[in-house]
C-alpha cells in the first residue's frame, strides 16, 4: 500500500531515526496503528507523523506508561552523540519529549513498565547517565528509591498486576550468558523496592543473543493474561514453554485481544527483541481494563468448543488414580489383548500419553509392547454406562480423551465422542477393587476425578538393584554402568569424564546421576543392595568447603581419597556398607550453588573367612612321649540370619504400606520389580506357605492400619 524512505539525504526529516527494532501502536487514537521506529513515528498512511530527531537507538518500550497522562508514551535510549546519548520519555500523541537525561556514552539499553507497586505509574531505567549514575525514575523524571533491575525483558508472571523482570543467569559455573548458554530467570522486585525474589529459573533451556538474554518468545499465548515463556533447549533440538504456576485474583481478557499487544508480539522478532506492551495500564490500585467488544479473530467471531484441556508432558509414563477410591486405572488381569476390560484396582499400571491435538490425548497401556493398546470407549458410544477397555489404534474419536485441570491437583477426563459432555468414572461410585470404569455424563462427583503421577521405572544393575530416582525432571538422564574407570562418564546428562579415580572404585559399578539433579530437594534416589556391598559417594569438594555437606552423609565415613573430573572438579570419597536386600536411601546434594551433583559407586563386599584351629590330643597306652597333636584343620563360618520380620517385603527392617506396594509391583511385573529371597519369605503373611499373593499385600495394609495386631495373619 505504501513505503516510507527518507533516501540518502541527512536533512530529510526522519533520516537515521530508526532503531534496530520497531513497534506498532495507535498513537493518534484513530483506530489505526502507527509504526514507531524509535525517534520517528510513521502514520498509518505512510507519512511521517513525528520525529524527535534524536537518531538511532537499540531499545524502546511503548504503552500507557503514565496512566495520569492521556494517550501512549514511549521510553527510548539513544546511541548517537547528537542526542546526548541517554534516555527519553516521549508523549506520542502530543509529539513532545516529557523527560530526557543525557548519557555517559552510547546508551544501548533501557526498560520501562510498572514493576514496583511502591510508585504510581511505570518505572523507567537505562544504562549509565552522564553523571555515571544508574537511577530508576518515574514518568516525571524523579529518581526513585528503588534498585535498578536487569534491562532486558519483562513478563507478567505471578498473580498481582505488577510486571516481573525477565533476564538470564549462568547455566553452570563458567558456562553462562556470555557464551549464549544462559538459563532464563524471572525475578520480582520486593515491596520495599530493594530486593529481588527469583520466581523461575530454567534448567538446560536457554535464552538467546548472549547478554541481551532474549527469549525465543514471551507472550500471553494461552490466554490467562499472564505470559508464557518459550526458550530453546541446550542442544537446539527443541523448545520448552513455561507457564505461570501462580493463582491470581484478577480476571482480565487475554492480552492477545488487545490489538496493540497482539501486534507488538508479532513485532517482537523484528531486529533486537523487545517485550510487548498492552495499550492499557495494569497496576495495583488501578481499574482493570474494560473487556473488549466486537472482537473478531481471522475475520469471524471466535466461539470456543468444549473445555480447555491441560497440557500433559508426553515424555513420561503416568499412573492414574481415582480420587474417590484411591485405586488405580488398570487393565483387568493385565491382559494385553483387544477388548480387555478397564477397571480400578491395586495394580500400578502406567499409561503413556500421545498428543492428538486440540487438547486431546491417546492413552497407551504399558501392557504388551507399551505402544499397541489404547484406552478405548466401546464402539465410540455416548450413552451413560458405556464400557471402557483397551483396543489397538482405530484412529477414531473413541480413543481421544481430554484432561481438564480442576485447580486442586485433580483432573476430569472428558471424552471426545461426547464433545466433552461426559467423562470417565467408576460404576456406582464404587470404592471396591475390580469396579468397572465407564463413560458417564459429568456430575462433579469424586469418582469422575483422577490424579496423575509420573511413574519412574527402576534402573537395574548387578550391585545396584531397583534404583528408583525421585527427581521427575531429570530421572531419564540417570544410568547404571556396570564398570566405570578413569576416562569414564561422570553423569548421564553431561559429557564430563573422570580423569582420576581412587583404586578402590576404579572399574566398579556406578550410578551415573544427572548433574541437574543437584537442584532437587529431598530424598533423591533409593536402591536395593544386590549383594553384601560397599557403597561409595563422590561429593563435590566445594560442597564441603562451603559447609553444605548433606545430613544423610553423616551416617557415611569420609575418606581421604579423592577423584577428579575433566571439568577440573575434585570429589571427596565417602563410604558405607550394606547387606544384600537392604533398601538404601540417598538424599539431595546439600546445595546447588556453584557445585555439581554427587555420583555413586558400588562393589561386592569381600567375604570374610573365619579360620578356627582344631587341636586333638590322643593318649596311647605304653607311650611315654608327649601328646600327639594333629595338623590344624580349617573351617569357614558363614553367618546366616534366621530372623524373619513378617511383612517386611522390601527388607528395610520395618513393616509399612510401602511393603504392600512392593508386593503389588512384584505381582504386576516381577522382572521390573523383583523381591529378594528374604523379601519373598517375609512377604508371605496370608495363608503362610502358599507363596506371595495379593492377599499378602492386603494383610500388610490391615496390619499397618491397626486392624491386625500381628503377622502372619494365617497359615496354609
Amino acid at each position: 500500500l505504501w513505503a516510507f524512505d527518507t533516501g540518502n539525504s541527512s536533512s530529510t526529516a526522519g533520516y537515521g531515526d530508526g532503531n534496530h527494532n520497531s513497534m506498532p501502536a495507535d498513537v493518534d487514537g484513530d483506530g489505526k496503528q502507527e509504526i514507531i521506529t524509535g525517534a520517528a513515528v510513521i502514520d498509518d498512511n505512510g507519512k511521517l507523523y513525528y520525529t524527535t530527531g534524536q537518531g538511532h537507538g537499540d531499545a524502546l518500550h511503548i504503552g500507557d506508561l503514565d496512566p495520569t497522562n492521556p494517550g501512549l508514551e514511549s521510553w527510548i535510549c539513544h546511541e548517537e552523540k547528537k542526542s546526548g546519548y541517554g534516555v527519553s520519555l516521549i508523549d506520542l500523541d502530543q509529539k513532545k519529549i516529557i523527560y530526557h537525561q543525557n548519557g555517559a556514552g552510547d546508551t544501548g539499553r533501557c526498560c520501562a513498565d510498572n514493576v514496583w507497586a511502591g510508585n504510581p505509574g511505570a518505572e523507567c531505567w537505562g544504562n549509565k547517565l552522564s553523571d555515571n549514575s544508574t537511577p530508576v525514575v518515574d514518568t516525571k523524571g524523579n529518581v526513585l528509591n528503588c534498585r535498578r533491575p536487569a534491562i532486558n525483558f519483562l513478563s507478567y508472571w505471578d498473580g498481582d498486576l505488577e510486571r516481573e523482570i525477565l533476564d538470564a543467569c549462568d547455566s553452570e559455573p563458567n558456562v553462562g550468558v556470555s557464551q549464549n548458554k544462559g538459563n532464563a530467570l524471572i525475578t520480582k522486585i520486593s515491596a520495599d523496592g530493594k530486593g529481588l525474589t527469583t520466581l523461575l529459573q530454567t534448567k538446560g533451556y536457554y535464552v538467546c543473543n548472549t547478554t541481551k538474554a532474549t527469549p525465543c518468545l514471551s507472550a500471553d499465548i494461552f490466554g490467562d493474561w499472564r505470559e508464557e515463556l518459550i526458550v530453546r533447549a541446550a542442544n537446539h533440538q527443541s523448545v520448552r514453554i513455561y507457564c505461570t504456576p501462580y493463582d491470581t485474583d484478577y480476571r482480565i481478557t487475554t492480552l492477545m485481544h488487545d490489538a496493540q499487544y497482539r501486534m507488538q508480539v508479532s513485532a517482537q522478532q523484528t531486529g533486537y527483541n523487545q517485550p510487548p506492551h498492552p495499550s492499557f495500564f495494569l497496576g495495583t490500585g488501578y481499574d482493570l481494563p474494560a473487556r473488549p467488544t466486537n472482537c473478531e479473530v481471522n475475520g469471524g467471531e471466535f466461539v470456543p468448543i468444549g473445555k480447555t484441556g491441560a497440557v500433559i508432558d508426553t515424555a513420561h509414563k503416568y499412573i492414574i488414580k481415582n480420587v474417590n477410591s484411591g485405586l488405580y486405572l488398570e487393565v483387568a488381569d493385565g491382559k494385553a489383548e483387544n477388548g480387555s476390560n478397564v477397571q480400578q484396582g491395586n495394580l500400578v499400571q502406567s499409561w503413556t500419553f500421545e498428543d492428538a491435538g486440540d487438547g486431546y490425548y491417546r492413552l497407551y497401556s504399558e501392557l504388551g509392547d507399551g505402544k499397541t493398546y489404547l484406552l478405548d470407549i466401546d464402539y465410540g458410544k455416548t450413552d451413560n454406562g458405556t464400557n471402557i477397555g483397551i483396543w489397538g489404534n482405530t484412529n477414531s474419536d473413541a480413543q481421544l480423551f481430554k484432561f481438564v485441570d480442576n485447580g486442586n491437583g485433580t483432573y476430569n477426563i472428558f471424552t471426545k465422542v461426547t464433545n466433552d459432555n461426559s467423562g470417565i468414572g467408576v460404576t456406582a461410585a464404587s470404592k471396591d477393587a475390580g469396579a468397572n470404569v465407564v463413560e458417564w455424563a459429568c456430575n462433579d462427583s469424586d469418582d469422575q476425578k483422577w490424579t496423575i503421577e509420573i511413574k519412574i521405572d527402576p534402573i537395574e544393575g548387578n550391585i545396584f538393584k531397583n534404583v528408583i530416582v525421585n527427581d521427575t525432571e531429570n530421572y531419564q538422564d540417570w544410568q547404571v554402568e556396570t564398570s566405570v574407570s578413569s576416562n569414564g562418564k561422570v553423569y548421564g546428562d553431561r559429557e564430563f569424564t573422570y580423569t582420576s579415580l581412587p583404586d578402590v572404585i576404579n572399574g566398579a559399578e556406578s550410578i551415573l546421576t544427572a548433574c541437574d539433579s543437584k537442584n532437587y530437594k529431598g530424598n533423591l534416589v533409593t536402591f536395593i543392595a544386590g549383594c553384601d556391598m560397599e557403597a561409595y559417594v563422590l561429593l563435590d569438594k566445594r560442597v564441603e568447603d562451603n559447609n553444605f555437606v548433606p545430613a544423610w552423609l553423616g551416617e557415611w565415613t569420609r575418606t581421604d581419597m579423592t577423584a577428579v573430573s575433566s571439568n577440573d572438579v575434585t570429589f571427596v570419597l565417602y563410604e558405607n556398607t550394606f547387606k544384600e536386600g537392604q533398601t538404601v536411601t540417598l538424599g539431595d546434594n546439600g546445595t546447588n550453588v556453584s557445585v555439581i551433583n554427587y555420583t555413586v559407586f558400588g562393589k561386592a563386599l569381600e567375604e570374610t573367612v573365619t579360620t578356627t584351629e582344631v587341636t586333638t590330643t590322643t593318649t596311647t597306652e605304653n607311650v611315654t612321649t608327649a601328646d600327639i597333636t594333629t595338623a590344624p584343620d580349617t573351617e569357614t563360618t558363614t553367618a546366616v540370619s534366621a530372623d524373619i520380620l513378617y511383612g517386611d517385603a522390601n527388607c528395610d527392617d520395618k513393616v509399612s504400606i510401602s511393603d504392600a506396594v512392593a508386593i503389588l509391583q512384584y505381582l504386576a511385573n516381577s522382572t521390573t520389580f523383583p523381591l529378594s529371597d528374604k523379601g519373598m519369605n517375609n512377604a508371605d503373611v496370608y495363608k503362610r506357605g502358599d507363596g506371595v499373593t495379593g492377599q499378602d499385600a492386603s494383610a500388610i495394609q490391615r496390619y499397618d492400619a491397626g486392624v491386625l495386631t500381628s503377622l502372619p495373619e494365617s497359615y496354609q
